[in-house]
């Protein structure tokens, strides 16, 4: 498995991976996502196996303090470590930017998303009923966040 950062490049990879995730209609803007995210300022990073995208991690501030992240995995290759990879990547990138607090959405029913976050300290910050996706279908949404407390000097 190989971490990189992602270019405005790698977004086709990217739309394939948010086609083939679990909820696939509100995730196949992530190529346009990640051209957006970068155009921001933001920054991204990718997860890959033998050259083809399994999971991908896009940052953009939201405020001088905070930071939106948006973090997904291939389907066959969740339950292996990735995600926790990928946010522990998110928390690195907050420290060495002096970002206090990380935020994130999830739609209420994905449960292994929701776990993977809980057990990376995020949680709840708020609900949104009713999210329409590309596709037309709605959704709920929730809204957690995790502070970021400024690394300890050796």
């Amino acid at each position: 498995m190989i971490f990189q950062p992602l270019t405005a490049q790698d977004g086709p990879q990217l739309t394939d991976l948010g086609a083939a995730m679990a909820f696939a209609p509100a995730q196949q803007v992530l190529g346009e996502t990640l051209s957006a995210a970068l155009a921001q300022g933001g920054t991204a990073f990718g997860a890959l196996e033998e050259g083809t995208l399994v999971g991908a991690l896009l940052l953009v501030r939201t405020a001088p303090d905070a930071a939106r992240v948006t973090c997904g995995v291939r389907p066959s290759h969740e339950r292996r470590g990735i995600g926790g990879l990928l946010l522990r990547m998110a928390d690195d990138w907050a420290w060495e930017n002096g970002v206090a607090r990380l935020e994130i959405a999830v739609r209420k029913e994905d449960l292994v998303a929701r776990h993977v976050f809980d057990r990376h300290g995020y949680g709840s910050a708020g609900f949104r009923r009713g999210v329409a996706g590309p596709d037309g279908q709605t959704f709920d949404e929730l809204l957690l966040e995790k502070p970021v407390p400024p690394r300890e000097e050796a």
